[in-house]
């Protein structure tokens, strides 16, 4: 019985193997030639990780209750506000590097809850109000210029 590879020996260089080729086999990404590591930006996320103890602080709620698997009503409301405002805040932050603030969460939770923030934003009064708050005190605390 002979082995045969699931990547095909090529003798030419710019061949790139297909995802159904890299996924049958065990292969570092960093050996693929043309495909290029991601990199968070250490700027963005210190600055993210600055604003969402603000908020911790402002709202007098420990950072790890925040990002606690609990699904409190009122945990839940402040991991949205949490996300939404850091997303406001820090203009090149990803949603993974958001939802890995907030308890290494998926991506599509931080995309969830900045939209789920943003309907709230503009239907409800009072979390309109609390969220204007967390933007001011974002504001005075320095992380942002006035003009957002």
């Amino acid at each position: 019985m002979t082995h045969t590879p699931l990547i095909p020996l090529v003798k030419d260089e710019s061949y790139i193997p297909g995802l159904r080729e890299v996924t049958n086999q065990t292969i570092s990404p960093y050996m693929i030639p043309g495909l290029h590591s991601y990199r968070y930006s250490s700027t963005n996320k210190e600055k993210a990780l600055k604003v969402f103890s603000l908020i911790s602080t402002h709202e007098a709620m420990p950072i790890a209750q925040i990002i606690s698997k609990c699904n409190k009503r009122e945990l839940v409301t402040l991991r949205h506000i949490s996300a939404w405002l850091i997303k406001w805040a820090v203009p090149g932050i990803s949603f993974r590097e958001v939802g890995e603030i907030l308890g290494g969460r998926d991506h599509a939770t931080a995309i969830n809850s900045c939209k789920q923030c943003e309907a709230f934003y503009t239907t409800e009064k009072l979390w309109r109000e609390r969220c204007d708050d967390l933007k001011d005190a974002i504001i005075n605390a320095g992380y942002v210029t006035a003009n957002k």
